[in-house]
């Protein structure tokens, strides 16, 4: 039977349903959404309805302590904080009805339809759940890449007979007056993005969520990383959202809660151009799902295809019983429940395992390594165009050394004919091509950009910039492969002692340093040193002889360390510019500093001429790089924000990181059997 490959495992295609196909099997989706529906009883036996969930979260011990508090606080009446809570929750909470879920169903249904080719799911492993429902409570842990994932989700439980979701939405949702007011009808709850120091709602919200859980009134859906990835890349988890959903069970109020990670890809995402506009520091548009989907452009597009993958579910109980003592837990007041440090780190760690089985189940077609290997093509200060030939040659060549590493990707067809799919695909990103030609010349397209905050920045630079950042965040979607082993590799080349112990020492180090750019499972280093050497040795890379790595295959480590140099260069950058704000660091705050760091980044790239042509990436003027960039010094306290919107920097140790970082970046002599070779950065060749 043919198989789906995926991160080292396959995924037999039959377990994969294009659920489009499905609604047309049926009659279309006029038929598929009529359709009856028989979802399981709820098991405590009785249905609440949503007037009379709000009633009990307002009459619960946890927010009448709340509300008590408040108006102590403020020395004002009982009542008057309690008819703020009744508008609080009248603001959050969900208004559920099965006939507004057909109505929008039915017009969502005729857009995906329209926007997309073909969407796969596991069919069989949701159809799984259904059995769960009656038991324990489930929550949904989806990835979140664009605005359509949680409308994917609520539709694919609908055609499968699960109870739909009760679904955690950021409030900018309710922007749209009208599918605000009719994701809400179909299970949408609103939070805040931020609750800061207020209690009140945050009793009312953590209330909202367990007495969900606590009743198995439904499922519950919330994305683990918080917000849509702008970058392709998994985010951290969020723990405190993760911490109030496994409150119930932490509080033994449930004997067990089934976790549901859900991996969704696509080979084209909707807002690719709006996520590369942002991370260069144009306002973020007010978008919103309706107005994204009535945009013209988008409906007369096609996106490709979709595939969503259901994991097993994960009992907490297995997976935490272990680890954590809930007995003292249990008997802790609601309104002061404190988690010692033990269980939170355990909880950490829980979040990381969830967005590893999320990377685990991907996906990934050819795209991401056509988008590495054009990064690499088109150079800063050089010309951009290349060859598909040239471009195909190069992804043949990753994808051999990918299988040799144990790490597989989608392929339908073959390279050729996949890449000229793809390529087709995303033709906006390049000027016009003969898709028809054996051979044909590609040039990425330079975007509009309008005068804003960057006005200082060169057009020219900006609009080859949103180009290459969208290549860029295709890229990153192949990190979960590269990372590990794109570190060792480059401990590898630039070490001067190659000793196992050393290289485990580096691997560490850079480990720390990019624990933003590459998700890790916390205190897990060693092992996955360990398995990334592994991966080398079997694919003969490098050789291990007498506790001393030795290079085997030059171009392939080259190759592999160049999915980590780019972000090296990128931070080094940034610390290398960072002196020249020192006048202005009295007033400058963690918000603004990025686009001033941005500004400064962009006048090297602009006049250098210390680094050869190449040498930067224009991707290094994205702010999530930057950002990440800047935080890796506030995490270690060599820059230190204070409360009078000032930053105090330690320009030494700034400048002692950018050196440890610039040891990895340098030509040394490697040995390859019994000879000595220089090896030089491709870039400066």
């Amino acid at each position: 039977m043919a198989t789906v490959p995926i991160l080292g495992k396959s995924l037999h295609e039959g377990d994969y349903v294009d659920w489009l196909a499905e609604i047309d099997n049926v009659g279309g989706e006029l038929a598929w959404i009529r359709k009856d529906k028989d979802f399981p009883p709820n098991p405590t036996g009785s249905s609440r309805s949503p007037a009379a969930i709000n009633r009990a979260v307002l009459s619960s011990r946890q927010v009448r302590t709340a509300i008590e508090a408040e108006a102590l606080r403020r020395d004002c009446s009982k009542d008057v904080v309690k008819a703020e809570a009744v508008e609080i929750l009248e603001d959050m909470a969900h208004k559920f009805n099965m006939s507004s879920v057909r109505c929008v169903g039915y017009a969502v249904v005729k857009v995906v339809k329209k926007l997309f080719d073909a969407v796969f799911v596991n069919l069989p492993a949701l159809r799984a759940l259904r059995s769960r429902l009656g038991s324990d409570p489930i929550i949904f842990m989806p990835t979140h890449k664009t605005y359509l994932d949680f409308i994917l989700m609520s539709l694919l439980c609908f055609s499968e007979d699960v109870t739909l979701p009760a679904i955690a939405a950021g409030a900018d949702f309710q922007q749209s007056v009208f599918m605000g007011a009719a994701l809400r009808r179909c299970g949408a709850f609103y939070m805040r993005r931020s609750f800061g120091k207020d209690k009140l709602y945050w009793a009312i919200f953590s209330e909202y969520v367990q007495t969900h859980l606590i009743h198995a009134d439904r499922p519950v859906e919330f994305f683990l990383e918080g917000t849509r990835s702008r970058t392709g890349k998994s985010l951290h988890p969020k723990y405190g959202l993760l911490q109030t959903v496994l409150q119930p069970y932490l509080r033994s109020q449930v004997y067990d809660i089934a976790v549901v990670p859900v991996t969704m890809n696509y080979d084209k995402i909707l807002e690719e151009s709006l996520y590369a506009y942002e991370l260069l520091g144009f306002p973020k548009p007010k978008e919103t799902t309706s107005g994204l989907l009535r945009a013209t452009h988008i409906l007369n597009q096609s996106f490709g295809n979709v595939y969503v993958t259901f994991a097993e579910p994960i009992s907490v109980r297995q997976m935490l019983e272990p680890r954590i003592s809930r007995r003292l837990l249990s008997f802790q007041p609601e309104s002061a429940f404190i988690i010692d440090s033990k269980t939170r780190k355990e909880l950490l760690k829980f979040g990381h395992e969830i967005i590893k089985i999320h990377n685990e189940n991907n996906v990934v077609s050819l795209w991401p390594l056509a988008s590495i290997v054009i990064g690499d093509l088109v150079q800063l200060g050089e010309s951009s165009t290349f060859a598909f030939s040239q471009l195909k040659s190069r992804i043949s060549d990753l994808l051999r050394l990918s299988n040799a590493l144990g790490f597989r990707f989608h392929v339908h067809t073959n390279v050729d004919g996949d890449l000229r799919e793809l390529l087709h695909l995303h033709a906006d990103l390049f000027q016009p091509f003969d898709l028809a030609a054996t051979d044909f010349e590609l040039t990425p397209v330079e975007m509009a950009v309008q005068q804003n905050a960057t006005s200082l920045v060169d057009r020219h630079l900006l609009q080859k910039a949103v180009t290459m950042i969208v290549f860029a965040n295709y890229a990153n979607k192949a990190l979960p492969f590269f990372a590990e082993v794109g570190i060792l590799a480059v401990c590898v080349e630039y070490g001067r002692n190659r000793t196992v112990a050393e290289l485990r020492k580096n691997f560490s180090f850079l480990q720390s340093i990019f624990v933003r750019e590459f998700i890790t499972i916390p205190d897990n280093s060693a092992e996955e040193f360990k398995t990334a050497l592994a991966r080398l040795v079997n694919a003969d890379v490098v050789e291990v002889v007498n506790g001393e790595v030795h290079v085997v295959d030059v171009l392939s480590l080259k190759k592999l360390r160049n999915f980590v140099s780019p972000f090296i260069r990128a931070y080094n950058l940034v610390y290398r510019v960072l002196p020249n704000l020192s006048p202005r660091l009295h007033a400058t705050t963690s918000k603004t500093i990025i686009p001033l760091l941005q500004r400064e980044i962009a006048v090297v790239l602009q006049t250098s001429t210390a680094y050869p042509l190449g040498y930067y990436r224009l991707s290094c003027l994205s702010s999530d790089i930057i950002k990440n960039a800047y935080h890796t010094l506030t995490d270690r306290h060599i820059i230190v924000p204070k409360p009078w919107n000032a930053l105090i920097v330690d320009f030494n140790k700034v400048q002692a990181l950018q050196k440890d970082l610039q040891k990895f970046d340098q030509p040394v002599q490697i040995v390859v059997a019994d000879a000595e070779v220089d090896i030089v950065p491709r870039s400066r060749l």
